[in-house]
């Protein structure tokens, strides 16, 4: 089974997480395969210091709108997104925790430092246990109690 460009994303990476997904089977391995390749693309897109901040701004609004599509069943324009998209479908993957997930690099683009400990709770819910939620739709769990669970 081969993914395409999030299987290249993924292996480029050479992270712990990736490597992890040799241990799944095939079709839940190409699913996070994809799923890591979004991830890694939206967050690259928020984190390229070397872009204007209104450029990648721009760029995440694209990501945004382009996952939108893969979840509402039309054909998204980015390589990646078509690649999970049918992964959508399978594992039911809601838009509402992509959409946090962007929300969570948005910040990436204007904060570093927290007031509170709810605004740190905040950001890091959208940047890691997103990932996380949508993850183990894949592997499986189908907890309907978790927030933002279809």
């Amino acid at each position: 089974m081969n993914s395409g460009v999030s299987e290249q994303i993924t292996r480029k990476s050479a992270s712990n997480l990736a490597l992890a997904f040799i241990l799944l089977p095939p079709e839940k391995r190409v699913a996070m395969s994809a799923l890591y390749a979004f991830c890694r693309q939206v967050d690259d897109a928020a984190d390229e210091d070397s872009i204007p901040v209104d450029e990648r701004r721009r760029t995440l609004a694209a990501w945004r709108a382009d996952i939108a599509a893969a979840c509402e069943g039309r054909e998204p324009s980015m390589e990646v997104n078509r690649e999970l998209a049918p992964h959508i479908h399978t594992y039911r993957l809601p838009f509402r925790l992509f959409d946090e997930l962007i929300l969570g690099v948005e910040t990436d683009l204007v904060q570093t430092r927290y007031q509170t400990p709810a605004e740190l709770e905040l950001y890091c819910y959208r940047v890691a246990s997103v990932v996380g939620l949508l993850s183990i739709e894949i592997f499986g769990v189908r907890s309907r109690t978790v927030p933002g669970a279809a």
